[in-house]
């Protein structure tokens, strides 16, 4: 019988691989554990968060690259149609996929989806990766704070109106930005 220490060892000595086939295979959930297991001082927020972008990122190439070779057949059907009127009026994804990753169980029908309607290739690469890079700082940063226990930096703050401010501003920053982003993207496509 294999004890637990040979797969703690194993787990330890290849987490590179690990956090890349975690990433590509098991999504967010996976990666929000690496990043608690980072807070706990496993290894460093930042490899995980660059590992699991690049697993990410190859997960979300392969879907696309399904979309647009084996799920055409079904672009002629009403559904596609819809979403097509519905969500991309005017024909500019930039919206969906800076915003999609946010929702659960919409990742890879959302990236199949765009896969089938013939979005290029480098202009969904562009885009996917920002949304990624986003999504991304979200998941690692809250994973990685559980990990650390939050309750230790809000300490930092003495006053809970001080942190609500704080991520208020935050938000602000966030928003602002992506409507700068979207501006930007919209003169470009």
């Amino acid at each position: 019988m294999v004890k637990l220490d040979y797969f703690l060892d194993l787990f330890l000595i290849h987490n590179y691989s690990l956090f890349f086939l975690g990433s590509f295979f098991g999504g967010d959930m996976f990666i929000f554990a690496m990043s608690f297991l980072a807070g706990q001082g496993l290894w460093s927020w930042w490899s995980v968060f660059l590992i699991c972008f690049v697993g990410t990122i190859a997960s979300d190439c392969v879907w696309f690259l399904s979309g647009t070779q084996i799920l055409d057949r079904f672009r002629k059907y009403k559904f596609f149609k819809k979403l097509d009127t519905k969500y991309l009026p005017k024909g500019k994804p930039w919206k969906v996929l800076l915003i999609f990753k946010f929702l659960y169980g919409t990742r890879i029908l959302t990236i199949i989806y765009f896969g089938v309607r013939k979005l290029s290739f480098l202009k969904f690469l562009i885009l996917d990766s920002i949304g990624t890079l986003e999504w991304l700082a979200v998941i690692v940063l809250i994973g990685w704070l559980a990990g650390r226990g939050i309750a230790n930096y809000i300490n930092l703050f003495q006053n809970i109106s001080i942190a609500l401010t704080a991520l208020l501003i935050a938000a602000l920053v966030f928003k602002f930005g992506l409507i700068w982003l979207g501006q930007k993207l919209k003169k470009q496509l």
